[in-house]
């Protein structure tokens, strides 16, 4: 058996804990709406879980995960083509963003508009608002319209077919039929 003070110690450190989570229980109840307060209540529920080096490896991942995400999406949205691209998207009328098109062809007739515009139908087409869906349908058909009117035919001479040379025609009926003609 232990020897006293370690059982009190231990005592001790099991009423600590146990208080420990009744007033992070009372905290998260009386504020739960406050993310730090959150924070710590599942931070110290995976501590308990996982060990206390998987927690923090795995909150310090989660936290540079979502640095770099907003670094990423504070990018996107400072990107000239993209604001360009989601005012193109917003435009009510078909006309006007038609106009737009020809307006602002430099920065949204491009393969990075092209790229957002693609996204986006992606995005909508995960989604239950058909109006969305409908209009991003119809202004990408309407990019790939400007896009090939503004790209024209091919950019390379195609060459009229050949006529088959009548020397060549002659051996090969030979050598098919064993005479020539």
């Amino acid at each position: 058996m232990p020897p006293t003070a370690d059982l009190d110690a231990l005592l001790e450190a099991l009423r600590s804990m146990r208080n420990a989570a009744e007033l992070n229980a009372l905290l998260l109840q009386t504020d739960a709406a406050d993310d730090k307060v959150q924070l710590h209540h599942n931070l110290l529920a995976a501590c308990r879980a996982e060990g206390v080096d998987a927690a923090y490896t795995q909150l310090h991942a989660e936290m540079a995960n979502a640095v770099r995400l907003a670094s990423e999406r504070s990018a996107v949205q400072e990107n000239s083509i993209f604001q360009r691209v989601l005012a193109f998207l917003l435009t009510e009328e078909e006309d006007a963003a038609r106009a737009m098109l020809v307006q602002e062809a430099s920065h949204l007739l491009t393969v990075e508009a092209r790229q957002h515009l693609s996204r986006f139908a992606e995005a909508a087409a995960g989604q239950d608002n058909a109006a969305n869906r409908t209009r991003i349908e119809r202004r990408l058909a309407l990019w790939d319209e400007a896009w090939r009117a503004r790209a024209g035919g091919p950019h390379h001479h195609v060459a009229e077919p050949r006529q088959p040379d009548p020397e060549i025609c002659a051996i090969r009926t030979w050598r098919r039929n064993g005479r020539r003609k």
